[in-house]
């Protein structure tokens, strides 16, 4: 049975004062983390130069290129035309965390190769990155990469 006329004490509205300030603080903070983020919401419409260090056949072990992230969810590749190709096609990205994202670009131009790129943010401009061939993930390459 409620009972309508009930009134609250002063221990009650403390209490409920408390909860709404632990939300407000825990929003607030939520905010923080993400204004805080080194790793973009969206990659779209930037560009980075990457760095390679190491890698196995048949990615580049060595030698860099500029990958331009359209708005419209394709990529291209400006390689170094000694060790990394030109190259286009789609890419989907996910921010991980407030430092790391994770980049899968799908080539319309290799048999539609896919490879998964996690970028590690050291700074909001660069960082390094692993990146894992879909059809062997034993097939990976590392480097760096600068925001252009």
């Amino acid at each position: 049975m409620t009972n309508s006329n009930r009134t609250s004490t002063p221990r009650q509205i403390f209490q409920m004062l408390m909860v709404i300030l632990c939300l407000s603080l825990m929003a607030t903070a939520c905010e923080d983390d993400d204004a805080n983020a080194l790793a973009p919401k969206s990659v779209g419409g930037l560009s980075y130069e990457i760095i390679v260090n190491s890698g196995a056949s048949p990615l580049a072990s060595t030698g860099s290129a500029i990958i331009s992230f359209r708005n419209d969810g394709t990529y291209v590749v400006d390689g170094d035309d000694q060790n990394i190709d030109d190259d286009q096609g789609t890419f989907t990205y996910q921010r991980l965390s407030n430092i790391n994202g994770r980049i899968e670009l799908v080539s319309t131009q290799s048999a539609y190769f896919k490879v998964t790129y996690t970028f590690a943010y050291t700074t909001v401009e660069n960082g390094n990155f692993t990146a894992v061939l879909d059809d062997n993930p034993a097939i990976t390459q590392q480097g760096s990469f600068f925001n252009r």
